[in-house]
């Protein structure tokens, strides 16, 4: 299993738990499985529109923020 197919299993089973807390500029800041798996799902969708397909190396240029998580996918 990937580690996309734990998200969506995850998902699936409990899509309002909290998947991830981070603490950022604007204080506590959560992502529900449900959330993630949505960003994380249309944040592929605009790689693979870009041509990245699976086995292609991306580098991701910023600081490190709680917006980072989807990407991290």
């Amino acid at each position: 299993m990937t580690f996309l197919d734990h998200l969506v299993s995850h998902s699936r089973v409990r899509p309002n738990k909290v998947a991830i807390e981070f603490l950022g500029d604007n204080g506590r800041e959560t992502l529900t499985y449900a959330r993630l798996e949505d960003r994380v799902l249309r944040t592929m969708a605009l790689l693979q529109a870009s041509g990245i397909r699976p086995g292609d190396r991306v580098a991701v240029d910023g600081t490190y923020r709680f917006e980072f998580h989807p990407q991290a996918y």
